[in-house]
């Protein structure tokens, strides 16, 4: 049998291998391998739980159990390989106490994570002699000298101090006393000299490029400090209280720099302070805390949320009335967008507790999200410069005075910040901005190189920013190529952002005008660049007029048909929006940017086999996988085919760069799906990225209704309509919460508020249609979905919402009016077609009733309404067995549609298949318990069957569901007719 050789992973990350079974025997009898480690076959095995190969898990049961023993040649070997791990283990004991394990030297995670050991087999595979060697951490890029004047270089390592004002300014912010979240903990001095075996391991490294050639795995495991972060659950293992604080106490030095290369890596160590001790509460918060403060570069995916809220939870059950928890309450308060909640358990917290500097730094901060300048002051002002731990308070100072208009003060706040912590790039990115808005070129230009030179520390919109600004600065200096390049990676990451387009445009057709032979490009870009200046102003036909020239100036540029499809979409003309986009992917089908654009307009038209269609060719071009993720999603959420939807957009926001849109429309699909909870969430991070969004805004106010009750949501959209121009959209909000909660009256209230505000807005009258159907008014609901029509055309609510009315009347032609309205806008709206047909079918015209539920299977084939409306037909018509097999259609789609199984049990029933009949009822009743018509048709059976106790006591509980049936007399016969 031929022998096999493993590759082993340490839990400290270390690799081992490749080595025979025989060496792993020794690793286990002297404890190093504990069943906790993963292990692949070498050379291309999965890697797997070592204890999930057989012949190492009974090696490890018999060290458990103490039946591994070693004859004297294998006790002499097991003496060579505990001097070799000793040797290393000497090695991370001087790493995490040295103060090399602070910013600035050789850090503790380099020892915890960096270092891999690699055992180098000499000689032929069977041969057991190996060579123990660490890896050295890979060296880092250093970014090239920024800006024009004084220029500096900076180094990603935030321990390398960088004075960016030039002489550093006499300061009192030094930090003297501890603080919960934000303190700097000194580690333990250095321990002088090394032992021999520790200098043998390290004069190991000199060899470590033949390991690597020779051990290729090692390599791949090695870790980047900015690569992406698992936001993970630590596994627990062996619990070390002492090693816990230890790596705690090295994890802070990174935390309080504030930055995404901090909270990476303070991230990596906690997650070993807590598998160490999982009863470590500070370092269940400070961990929770470092993955929120990566909420900008991570995955946000629902693991993420999940993983922090389990984390806080965890902290919270310990019972430990500390400072960190508090805090990681009121961090995880804020993304949710909820500061009023934080500024609760911060008062809850110091009724018992001293208000130190923690409490007063959080409480500002639940202040500024509220944009409440002078509590946020004040609370600031309270805090002693000396306990100014870090960069969080000086930044929090810079958005303060940033959101107050004292921009020399920002600029000083955000210039201590970076002077703190020089990869601060959030802080970075405002003084680029502010500095450029003083003609600070230079130094302007520091901190968008700085950026841009470290994509790994910024958003995708801090990079968008730093390029664009670049890209000013540049064209001043009338280096236009650069510039339009800068602008070209703008784009990228902010392809929607209208002062991009406009400058990008602007100077397209400036470097136009230069090229000879270049002017009708030249003319096109500068018709662009006006029409782009008047639709951010919201002059839609000025817009057009500008865009038109554009496309008469260069005919074979799909640019201007875009720009066209976005003012006939803006002013509610959605086919001329999609006839547009079709001439534009037509012109060019190569353009893959082109296609989401088209894709999206033929959702909003609900030209879903299209939309398909597209998707496919898109997915030919190479198309990024979110992108295709995302469109799906709508693509499935427009079709209410939740789920489904669910599934795409939790892959779509799953990379660190989605947008705000992205996250509402998730948001959305949960909120739809009754998960409020985590929708509070993606809402919240809308508002993250995008603070003045509306729909995200009044999405937290009803998760909040929905979660702590109404009152709640309408405090919320209460103190966000002080800081906010939109006033009638958030006051519209509320009327919508009233409504859901039944509260038509104060539904209405909301509603004349929010129309107060601005009486052109479409919105409110919806709402307030609503509200008079909850008072069975519907007169006045009918007049109100009527007006609201008319401000939104697009939008085909209003005219379903008066065919129901109409249908409840019993004014079956002023209904039909009402959903042919929808069908000439919309010819493929799920469910009109249907909807004409339950008209039709109230008539008692079954051919045309018929024919509409044809028509709907043709349009929408996954709308199961229609086969259960075709299925009524053939009934009524005696057809059963056409009923049947449109029927048994449905129930392949989803075998669990209660209507489709009652249709069918009721088609069985008359065809006196009565076992069929049963059958397709009993499994009706088993999905949906509380339906009254599963009883009745039960009923309906039973009789048929002969069983009048079982036919009285569905025909009882169908009278118990439904005390108001119209046939309740003619049932109520029967029941007394003994």
């Amino acid at each position: 049998m031929e022998q096999l050789f493993y590759k082993i992973c340490l839990e400290n990350g270390r690799v081992l291998g490749p080595i025979d079974l025989d060496r792993i025997t020794l690793f286990v009898a002297n404890g190093i391998f504990k069943g906790i480690e993963t292990a692949r076959v070498y050379p291309d095995g999965e890697w797997k739980n070592i204890g999930a190969y057989p012949e190492i898990a009974a090696l490890l049961e018999a060290k458990k159990d103490g039946r591994l023993v070693l004859d004297s040649q294998k006790l002499e070997e097991s003496k060579a390989i505990q001097a070799e791990m000793a040797g290393l283990a000497e090695i991370d004991s001087m790493a995490l106490d040295s103060p090399e394990g602070s910013p600035g030297g050789a850090t503790a995670e380099a020892s915890l994570h960096d270092e891999k050991t690699v055992i180098v087999r000499r000689g032929g595979a069977g041969e057991e002699n190996t060579v123990i060697r660490s890896a050295p951490e890979a060296p880092r890029q250093q970014p090239a000298p920024a800006g024009r004047g004084r220029e500096r270089e900076f180094e990603v390592d935030p321990g390398h101090k960088v004075d960016i004002e030039g002489d550093k300014p006499a300061n009192p912010w030094v930090a003297t006393e501890k603080t919960a979240m934000f303190t700097l903990n000194r580690p333990a001095p250095m321990k002088k000299g090394l032992s021999k075996r520790a200098r043998f391991v390290i004069a190991g490294v000199a060899a470590v490029v033949v390991a690597l050639l020779l051990n290729p795995e090692s390599d791949k495991k090695t870790l980047d400090d900015n690569r992406p972060l698992e936001v993970k659950m630590p596994v627990p293992g062996k619990q070390d209280a002492h090693r816990s604080e230890k790596l705690l106490s090295t994890a802070r030095q990174y935390y309080v720099q504030d930055t995404v290369d901090g909270y990476r890596k303070a991230a990596r160590i906690l997650q070993k302070a807590v598998a160490f001790d999982v009863e470590n509460v500070k370092a269940l918060c400070f961990l929770a805390s470092a993955y929120l403060g990566l909420i900008d570069v991570a995955n946000k995916d629902e693991n993420y949320f999940t993983v922090v809220t389990r984390l806080i939870e965890a902290a919270r059950a310990k019972g430990v009335d500390l400072p960190e928890v508090v805090a990681s309450d009121v961090e995880l308060y804020l993304v949710l967008g909820n500061p009023d909640a934080a500024i609760g358990r911060v008062d809850e917290y110091t009724k018992t507790h001293p208000y130190g500097a923690e409490m007063r730094y959080y409480v500002a901060s639940a202040f500024l999200a509220k944009g409440d300048i002078e509590n946020t002051r004040k609370f600031l002002d309270q805090i002693d410069p000396k306990e100014w731990n870090g960069a969080r308070i000086p930044y929090l100072y810079g958005l303060m005075l940033e959101k107050a208009g004292q921009r020399d003060e920002a600029i000083k706040a955000f210039s201590e910040t970076v002077r703190r912590s020089p990869a601060h790039v959030r802080a970075r990115s405002h003084l680029l901005e502010l500095q450029y808005a003083k003609d600070n070129i230079a130094e302007a230009g520091i901190h968008a190189d700085y950026v841009i030179a470290n994509p790994a520390l910024a958003s995708g919109l801090e990079l968008a920013k730093a390029h664009y600004f670049r890209a000013r600065m540049r064209t001043s200096a009338k280096r236009g190529e650069e510039a339009l390049a800068d602008l070209e990676a703008a784009l990228k990451n902010a392809p929607e952002e209208p002062d991009y387009l406009l400058e990008y445009y602007t100077l397209k057709a400036r470097l136009g005008l230069a090229v000879k032979g270049a002017g009708k490009k030249a003319k096109m870009f500068d018709a662009l660049a006006s029409g782009e200046k008047a639709l951010r102003e919201d002059k839609l036909k000025e817009a057009q007029f500008f865009f038109l020239s554009a496309r008469q100036a260069q005919e074979n540029d799909p640019t201007p048909l875009v720009k066209l499809s976005e003012t006939f979409r803006r002013q509610g003309d959605v086919q001329s929006a999609k006839l547009n986009l079709a001439k534009a992917v037509k012109l060019a089908p190569a353009r893959v940017e082109l296609y989401p654009k088209y894709i999206r307009v033929l959702i909003d038209a609900y030209e879903f086999e299209d939309a398909q269609r597209m998707l496919e060719v898109y997915k030919g071009l190479n198309a990024p996988a979110a992108a295709i993720d995302r469109l799906n999603g709508d693509l499935f959420f427009k079709r209410q085919r939740l789920r489904e939807a669910q599934v795409y957009y939790k892959r779509a926001i799953a990379g660190a760069n989605a947008d705000s849109g992205s996250y509402v429309t998730y948001a959305s699909i949960l909120f739809a799906g009754n998960a409020f909870r985590d929708a509070a969430f993606f809402y919240g991070l809308a508002l993250r990225f995008d603070p003045t969004n509306v729909a995200a805004t009044i999405g937290v106010a009803k998760s909040l209704a929905e979660l702590d009750g109404t009152q709640r949501g309408i405090d919320y959209l209460n103190a966000a309509m002080r800081a906010s121009t939109r006033k009638a959209e958030l006051m519209n909000g509320i009327g919508e919460i009233f409504v859901r909660k039944g509260d038509s009256q104060n539904a209405l209230k909301a509603v004349d508020q929010a129309l107060a505000y601005d009486s052109e807005l479409a919105l409110p009258h919806k709402t307030r249609g609503d509200a008079y159907v909850g008072l069975d008014k519907y007169k006045e609901a009918l007049d109100a979905y009527l007006t609201y029509t008319n401000l939104a055309p697009l939008d085909p609510a209003g005219h379903i919402e008066r065919y129901k009315l109409f249908l409840k009347k019993f004014d079956l032609k002023a209904a039909k009016e009402s959903i042919e309205k929808v069908i000439a806008t919309y010819p493929r709206y799920p469910g009109a077609y249907n909807l004409l047909g339950e008209l039709y079918l109230e008539a008692r015209n079954f051919a045309s009733a018929g024919e509409a539920a044809k028509q709907e299977m043709i349009f929408n084939p996954a709308y199961l309404p229609a086969y259960v409306l075709a299925g009524k037909v053939f009934i009524l018509k005696r057809d059963y067995n056409d009923a049947l097999d449109v029927l048994n259609r449905a129930l392949k789609l989803d075998p669990n549609f209660v209507p489709a199984l009652i249709q069918a049990g009721d088609a069985n029933r008359l065809l006196r298949t009565y076992g069929a009949a049963k059958a397709l009822l009993e499994r009706a009743l088993s999905l949906d318990s509380g339906n009254p018509q599963i009883h009745k048709r039960l009923g309906q059976l039973y009789i048929d069957l002969g069983d009048k106790a079982k036919a009285r006591q569905h025909y009882r509980s169908y009278l118990d569901l439904q005390p108001d049936a119209q046939d309740r007399a003619e049932v109520e016969r029967y029941l007394g007719g003994g």
